[in-house]
């Protein structure tokens, strides 16, 4: 019998202790969070753009790294993919 880690399941979006910096400033400190395949997520905050939202989703998509923490998406650590 083999058991699989919840972080390899498909779809599954793992992060912990995620932090994002943007201008120099930390816009998200040691966000921890888990999101199955087809849940929705909303991200609140005191920001008015969005700015937040925007790069918590390019980091969720592989498309930036955060500037401390990890996060997995279907297995594949995104924090990692530039080594």
């Amino acid at each position: 019998m083999s058991i699989q880690s919840p972080l390899a399941a498909p779809g599954v979006v793992v992060a912990q202790d995620l932090r994002l910096v943007q201008d120099g400033r930390e816009v998200l400190g040691g966000a921890d969070l888990t999101i199955a395949p087809g849940e929705s997520v909303a991200v609140l905050g005191r920001g008015e753009d969005g700015a937040t939202a925007r790069m918590l989703g390019r980091v969720v998509a592989g498309l930036a790294l955060p500037a401390a923490g990890w996060i997995h998406r279907g297995g594949d650590d995104l924090t990692r993919l530039s080594d």
